[in-house]
């Protein structure tokens, strides 16, 4: 089983950083491991990636060393399974808001003892091909990560017990839902939101936890992985947005259409 690189470097204190890709192209997630990312979240949530496309897009990520997260679509164990076992090292859960919530998303992600995942022979497991399950059980145990979002009212108010659960990896707050919640919705750099995020990040300090931000400003980055925080996720589709906007302006002579970068 492929090394969770991202998992080690977490553990070690260091910051990692990862990209979202929401469109079914191999070739993108290929590019990007090869630029550097630590990590690649297959958007199933939000973008229109069934476990089949994720499949041929975590093999893209195998092949350079880059850890496959998929954003699964709700904390169910049996969609969770899926993306698990087409070769997925890491789950990305979205609306966890409560302990309870966090620990039924770790043993979706965890075999006994530590879980209750099922078991059968996937690409995950090499199909039992290589030294059969029990080695692999092992290995999956060890390598495969839970990220847990915080983005509703409730899971900060419950932040502390979440943080308490074992086998939780890290935090991605999530501003722009967080807005929502807390009735300003869009308005992510709000300072009602910018105070939450700290709250947050302060009481994941010394959990065990990491604490995770989606940026795309990398200033914005560089100043919360200043105040600790270890995981940053982005956008690819903003990289290419941006760029090519800029060389449409250099080229042509025209004014370059804005491409923002914000806090989601």
């Amino acid at each position: 089983m492929q090394k969770n690189v991202t998992k080690e470097k977490l553990k070690r204190g260091e910051a990692v950083v990862g990209t979202f890709v929401t469109f079914p192209s191999a070739t993108i997630v290929e590019i990007c491991g090869h630029i550097g990312f630590d990590f690649v979240i297959l958007d199933a949530e939000h973008g229109p990636l069934a476990p089949d496309t994720c499949e041929h897009l975590a093999r893209a990520a195998d092949m350079t060393g880059m850890t496959p997260i998929v954003r699964v679509p709700q904390n169910h164990p049996k969609e969770i399974l899926r993306y698990l076992d087409i070769g997925a090292l890491g789950i990305q859960v979205p609306m966890v808001r409560t302990a309870a919530d966090a620990r039924s998303a770790v043993e979706a992600v965890k075999y006994h003892p530590l879980g209750q995942r099922g078991m059968g022979g996937a690409r995950a497991s090499a199909w039992g091909m290589k030294g059969g399950f029990v080695p692999y059980i092992e290995a999956a145990n060890r390598e495969t990560m839970v990220v847990i979002q915080i983005e509703t009212r409730e899971a900060v108010e419950n932040i502390s017990d979440i943080l308490s659960v074992e086998g939780i990896d890290a935090i991605l707050i999530g501003r722009l839902d967080l807005s929502q919640a807390f009735g300003i919705p869009g308005r992510s750099q709000d300072p009602l939101i910018s105070e939450i995020v700290e709250t947050v990040i302060a009481a994941a300090q010394g959990s065990g936890v990491a604490a995770g931000l989606f940026e795309l400003d990398p200033q914005s980055a560089l100043r919360y992985k200043n105040r600790g925080v270890q995981l940053f996720e982005t956008w690819v589709g903003y990289f290419l947005a941006k760029a090519a906007s800029g060389y449409l302006q250099q080229v042509r002579g025209e004014p370059a259409q804005p491409i923002q970068a914000g806090a989601v």
